[in-house]
């Protein structure tokens, strides 16, 4: 038998092609691009290792600019930041400053001269910008940050950790004229035209500095606190004279501190112009004082909607009634509320119109409506609930019981109840905690909830 055939008389198998290897580079450089960003150190670049697989993906690696494009000078490594900056060429800057560390003052100080000597230079492509640094590091980088970024879109401000000031009334002015220190006048020249801006910090903000910065403003992010007793800083009026400026906002989330010096939840009067945002399609709102907001603003286009109240608002039934009485939920598709004691779900699985509709204090499902989960943590204080359990069992009972609803079986209903003070409860089984408090046995709302169940 000849030498050149098998023993089953055939030619062995050619190499099969690599597929992968004839990829062409465009295709290469997405699929590298989708590599999780692993590895024992983390200012070492993912490129950096996956270089090494091959010499064609060396290849293609070293010479695509964009992955390399992001300079966290949190790296220790002078040489490291000076090879990234080279190889990404002309591309766009991402660059990290500060971080979750608790802030050191050497350790600023020397981040701060690699911006200046690395980043600076470079501000024509700087594109993101975060920073997480202590007070004095903003008062020292704001100095620096006065020349132009015309294409920077990204701006991400965060308070260091560790480097918090609780605030008290005895203090309330030292702390003022320490947060007055920092300077945002001419922040990038005013010529940068941002599209995502974030600011976590306790810092009153002078707005009239931003404003000529989110003019395109996309997805804007403010937790901070309203210092209304303080000259030319952020106030509930001023914030909407900030999201008036704002006509391409599609993302707004809110957590503002009201003034210390102000008790309770404070409503603009008189009444202001509602404020339009014809893009705005996701909400989000961290306190009462941001929830009041709502009735000044117009939303034709809010898909999702998250509410946040602070769980010492005494009368969390009266607020939700100012605020909803007059709010429009056609386009909503999903909205979450949140009091501290209660989280309550409404997902729109179907785009059906006219998802919620406010009845009293309360809400109720429209015909149609193709999903509810009602999720409550029952504590020591729970009583607040019994009104809001009373008009959606009322609801619920009339939503199961309608033929249309039953017959075509449309409708997903989810009611939980959970005790969040299980400590105290141990001995106690759910069912004998649950008839044993007295509002439950007042309004007989177990046999209830149980009915409604077995209904559905």
């Amino acid at each position: 038998m000849s030498n050149s055939t098998s023993s089953c008389g055939s030619h062995p198998p050619k190499r099969l092609p690599h597929y992968f290897e004839m990829l062409p580079n465009e295709i290469l450089v997405i699929i590298l691009s989708l590599a999780p960003n692993e590895g024992p150190n983390r200012y070492t670049s993912k490129y950096t290792h996956l270089s090494m697989v091959c010499k064609r993906w060396r290849y293609v690696i070293m010479n695509t600019p964009t992955f390399w494009s992001e300079i966290d000078l949190n790296c220790r490594d002078y040489s490291l930041l000076q090879t990234t900056l080279h190889r990404s060429k002309n591309a766009g800057l991402s660059v990290i400053m500060g971080g979750p560390d608790f802030p050191n003052y050497d350790d600023t100080t020397r981040q701060i001269v690699a911006f200046e000597k690395l980043v600076f230079p470079n501000l024509d492509r700087l594109t993101s910008l975060s920073l997480k640094l202590s007070y004095s590091g903003y008062r020292e980088i704001y100095s620096i940050l006065r020349r132009s970024a015309p294409v920077l879109k990204h701006l991400y401000l965060y308070r260091a950790v560790g480097d918090v000031i609780p605030w008290s009334p005895s203090y309330h002015q030292m702390e003022y004229y320490r947060y007055e220190a920092i300077n945002l006048d001419g922040l990038f020249d005013g010529a940068c035209s941002l599209e995502t801006l974030t600011y976590d910090m306790p810092q009153p903000i002078p707005w009239l500095t931003f404003e000529p910065l989110i003019s395109n403003i996309k997805e804007l992010t403010l937790r901070t606190i309203l210092w209304d007793s303080t000259p030319g800083c952020l106030t509930q009026s001023s914030l909407l004279a900030i999201l008036d400026h704002c006509p391409f906002l599609e993302s707004l989330e809110l957590k503002t501190i009201p003034d210390p010096s102000v008790n309770g939840v404070k409503f603009i009067s008189p009444k202001p112009n509602l404020v339009n945002l014809p893009n705005l399609s996701k909400l989000i709102l961290g306190t009462s004082q941001d929830i009041a907001l709502i009735t000044y603003i117009s939303m034709p286009k809010l898909a999702l909607l998250h509410l946040h109240f602070d769980r010492t608002y005494p009368n969390l039934l009266t607020l939700t009634g100012n605020i909803f009485d007059s709010f429009d939920f056609s386009s909503v598709r999903s909205a979450v509320i949140v009091d501290g004691r209660s989280i309550l779900a409404y997902p729109k699985l179907v785009r059906i119109n006219n998802l919620l509709e406010p009845i009293g204090t309360f809400f109720r499902l429209n015909h149609g409506t193709s999903a509810l989960a009602i999720t409550s943590d029952l504590g020591g204080s729970a009583g607040v609930l019994v009104a809001p359990l009373l008009a959606a069992m009322t609801s619920l009972e009339r939503l199961l019981t309608s033929s249309s609803l039953v017959e075509n079986n449309s409708s997903q209903v989810q009611f939980t109840l959970s005790e969040i003070d299980s400590k105290k409860r141990k001995s106690m089984t759910r069912q004998s905690y649950l008839w044993s408090l007295p509002y439950f046995q007042e309004f007989n709302i177990y046999p209830r909830l149980k009915n409604i169940i077995n209904l559905h």
